[in-house]
């Protein structure tokens, strides 16, 4: 492809170092301009620095890269930090919160590997939704989606599956993964422990069983230490518990409405902030409690294995052993007991990962994560946000991981999303992406 290109262009280059990466720079806008020009001087793989140019056309890029070979600070050509060593890769599977109508439907209609995915998961769950999951999300802007766990709960696992599958054909595998409350049947997954139509079939029996068994109630967030919430609720008995530490100063109560409004007032008094969370059913709490039964034996059911990838469960907040499964029980205590996100993200970041990649409808754990490490110098990228414009975010997160040493494949990347990656003569085989 050359500088006559009528797509949106990129080029990805490194160099050993920041003189080398403005001669490689140099030697591919050469390139792009004259393809008898010489071949760029040699790179170093994977270690170095990576250069990112884009444009609208091949002859904008080839200018962007003239322009930042000569010393000049240019928007459009972006620069990495030096690695070393490709980073460690977390996948990170948000909850139920923040499920909504509409999520990934640019996607659905534009990505076929995400449409391919979320069709399987829905394939598998047969009649049993009474529709299809393309029309439960993308059917009307106002599906009562979030309000129905017989069709939330599968769609947020589907179009978590469809995300990892999406980011596989990118060439970005995760090294562990980890879940918030239901985005752990979606670790499950892609961890190998269980398959995803198998999955797909749990969640939704899940879905089914939270709707016919268990009660209604409130969740809620404090911005309050859990010691402090704890000391609250020390008097409510079974009628309202922790159900989640996301952060520090971040915890979710969970429980019957009276009970936890009385909480939140109570905390209101002494200037707490709170806020009411918009979802089916109270989990985590006792509320739940008339529906474990059928839920372990729905798992029970279920062929499950051990992660070929390892697991951080935000339960036991630590990572599974090689013998470990993720059994009935532990799918039973999952539902019932507290999230500990906060100590999961932090035994991540003790075994190796800097760049945690959010799958999930909102950049939901990605605003949390920080928050959880206290200043360590790691990434969190959302795959997708509430705004829309799914690929732009997409997109967004692969050119970062790309950057930050991570071996995406930009060519697969930019056939989804429409632009083109130049590989002008000289610079594929050394110095252009993949």
């Amino acid at each position: 492809m050359g500088p006559g290109s009528q797509r949106p262009c990129l080029v990805g280059l490194w160099g050993a170092d920041a003189d080398e990466l403005r001669a490689v720079a140099g030697a591919a806008s050469a390139r792009l301009r004259n393809p008898g020009a010489a071949s760029p001087p040699g790179v170093v793989g994977e270690e170095g620095i990576r250069l990112l140019a884009r444009g609208e056309t091949a002859a904008e890029v080839a200018e962007g890269l003239a322009e930042f070979a000569a010393g000049e600070q240019v928007p459009a050509v972006v620069v990495g930090e030096p690695v070393e060593a490709p980073p460690r890769v977390a996948f990170v599977f948000a909850g139920q919160s923040e499920v909504r109508s509409g999520m990934g439907a640019e996607l659905y209609r534009r990505n076929r590997c995400f449409a391919e995915a979320m069709d399987r998961c829905s394939a598998a769950l047969g009649e049993t939704l009474g529709t299809t999951l393309a029309a439960a999300i993308y059917g009307s802007e106002d599906s009562g989606l979030l309000d129905d766990p017989r069709l939330a709960q599968p769609a947020l696992f589907a179009l978590q599956v469809a995300l990892a599958e999406v980011w596989g054909r990118w060439g970005v595998t995760p090294d562990m993964v980890s879940g918030h409350s239901l985005g752990e049947y979606a670790a499950a997954c892609v961890a190998g422990a269980i398959g995803v139509e198998e999955g797909a079939r749990l969640v939704g029996a899940r879905g089914a069983i939270t709707e016919s068994r268990a009660r209604s109630g409130l969740m809620a967030v404090l911005f309050a230490d859990e010691d402090r919430v704890a000391e609250a609720l020390a008097g409510s008995g079974e009628d309202v518990s922790i159900a989640a530490v996301n952060a520090p100063g971040v915890v979710v109560v969970s429980g019957e409405t009276d009970a936890v409004t009385r909480v939140l007032a109570g905390f209101d008094a002494r200037g707490v902030n709170a806020k009411v969370l918009r979802v089916s059913h109270p989990f985590h709490s006792s509320c739940i409690d008339p529906m474990l039964d059928e839920l372990e034996e729905a798992a029970a059911s279920a062929s499950i294995g051990r992660p070929r990838i390892p697991f951080v469960s935000a339960l036991g907040a630590r990572a599974l052993g090689p013998e470990e499964t993720l059994d009935s029980d532990y799918w039973r205590r999952h539902a019932r007991e507290p999230v500990r996100f906060l100590d999961a993200t932090r035994e991540l970041s003790r075994a190796g990962c800097a760049i945690f990649l959010e799958l999930g409808p909102h950049a939901t754990l990605t605003g949390l994560g920080p928050r959880c490490l206290d200043g360590q110098t790691t990434a969190w990228l959302p795959s997708l946000k509430r705004t829309g414009n799914d690929h732009r975010w997409l997109t967004d997160a692969a050119v970062k991981l790309w950057l930050a040493g991570v071996d995406v494949d930009l060519a697969a990347v930019g056939d989804s999303c429409g632009w083109d990656l130049l590989a002008p003569s000289g610079v594929a085989e050394g110095s252009s992406a993949r």
